[in-house]
């Protein structure tokens, strides 16, 4: 049975997902600064703390053989972070582009509400044994913060 998949993001209520962090030394290159590389991590963590606490972690995945996908993205650095420093991650979908590829926004923010990255990715469902990506259910929706209103 097929779901009917609701393209407009305005007809769901969008969680946001915040992740406390803290720059730790192995974050900073020799320069002192985070690399881009351990950016896109600390983004993953964030990322999987949100789906796993939203019932749809590495077990399901593996069962199901059905995961989270990244087809596309986009990183702003505005800041500089700094050794030991709290920061909070802040995830949300900001844009449905089509029933297989959504937009995810994440940003990093101190106490004050200072950005200072932010990234976008297009991401999807992969079906782990057709090796494609699938449009998503209202399970998958839920995992990355997305509950279709009521009417």
């Amino acid at each position: 049975m097929s779901e009917q998949f609701d393209v407009n993001i305005e007809n769901y209520d969008v969680e946001e997902s915040v992740f406390d962090f803290i720059v730790q030394e192995t974050h900073l290159d020799f320069l002192g600064h985070m690399n881009n590389a351990t950016y896109l991590e600390v983004y993953e963590q964030a990322r999987w703390e949100m789906i796993t606490k939203n019932n749809w972690g590495v077990g399901r995945i593996m069962k199901e053989k059905r995961g989270p996908v990244i087809i596309e993205i986009n990183i702003k650095y505005k800041a500089e972070l700094t050794l030991r420093q709290p920061i909070k991650i802040h995830t949300k979908i900001i844009e449905i582009k089509n029933p297989k590829v959504l937009t995810i926004q994440q940003e990093m923010r101190d106490h004050d509400g200072k950005v200072y990255n932010t990234i976008t990715m297009d991401v999807g469902l992969f079906d782990l044994k057709a090796r494609k990506l699938i449009a998503a259910n209202s399970e998958w929706l839920d995992a990355i913060g997305l509950k279709k209103k009521s009417l």
